[in-house]
């Protein structure tokens, strides 16, 4: 599907402005920075840190869609809910 690195993503809140990092597992310590952002808001960078579960969130929907199951499984709904909170808060 797509090239990009795997979630989850996760907002550091940095010296300067935020940055957005890989954190493999809850709880610890980003293993790599994605971005570093000295401008922009805590919005922006939690936009960005949701980008991987928005991204399968929407997959999912338009997945589920495509077979018809789509009203079936609550499920593609709540992950897709999860997601737009997470890039929203």
């Amino acid at each position: 599907m797509s090239n990009h690195t795997p979630g989850p993503w996760v907002v550091i809140h940095a010296y300067q402005g935020y940055s957005v990092g890989v954190q493999e597992a809850k709880n610890t310590f980003p293993k790599s920075r994605l971005c570093d952002m000295v401008t922009g808001t805590p919005q922006d960078a939690a936009l960005i840190a949701a980008a991987p579960d928005l991204l399968e969130a929407l997959t999912a929907v338009l997945d589920a869609h495509a077979a018809n199951i789509l009203f079936n499984n609550a499920g593609h709904w709540e992950a897709a809910r999860a997601a737009l909170e997470k890039a929203t808060s």
